[in-house]
């Protein structure tokens, strides 16, 4: 399957994989992978982790500062390639891989949304497909398949669709209407 394999896995994957036989290193994250990895290619070796600061305590690898990168984001300039602030050190977008080899490196796009065609969905059709997929979403980040379910809801809409989808594998539609109907609480203010 090789890159094809993110046709087949579900969840929040970032992976490593050393093809022996042509000498090449693969790093990839899922489209929608919360979990880093970053890269660095030195002259005669290759370091990568999940934190830039791993890297950084490799006797080889400088420990300077990209100041064209942090005056970016300084600026609150778009983030549009794989550099860090960190000289040389270069993040795995989401959705992409590296393919590092002798002859060099590759950068792969996993998926295409232009490649996607438009729906011909009704919009209430389209509701009922997003919701059945964020129910699989949170269904494969679940770490149990039965039994209570704690959320930790921080009043984003991430945590609050998390906790609704979580419902949803256990078939407990008074969890899900306790969720959606839980009452705001009113901030009382201080004189």
């Amino acid at each position: 399957w090789q890159l094809g394999c993110f046709d087949y896995l579900l969840g929040d994957i970032a992976l490593a994989v050393w093809d022996a036989d042509n000498k090449r290193l693969t790093l990839a994250r899922s489209p929608n992978c919360l979990k880093p990895l970053f890269v660095y290619r030195g002259v005669d070796f290759v370091a990568f982790a999940s934190m830039p600061g791993a890297l950084l305590v490799l006797a080889d690898i400088p420990r300077r500062l990209d100041m064209e990168k942090a005056a970016a984001i300084a600026a609150g300039l778009a983030d549009l390639d794989s550099k860090t602030v960190f000289a040389g050190v270069r993040s795995v977008r989401h959705g992409e891989a590296i393919e590092l080899a002798e002859r060099g490196d590759r950068v792969v796009k996993l998926w295409d949304l232009d490649s996607i065609a438009p729906s011909t969905l009704k919009t209430s059709e389209l509701a009922d497909a997003m919701q059945a997929e964020l129910e699989r979403a949170v269904a494969a980040q679940l770490r149990r398949r039965s039994g209570i379910i704690a959320c930790h809801l921080s009043s984003g809409r991430d945590s609050s669709a998390s906790a609704d989808g979580s419902a949803a594998p256990s078939g407990s539609s008074a969890a899900r209407s306790m969720i959606r109907t839980m009452p705001r609480l009113k901030r009382s203010s201080r004189s």
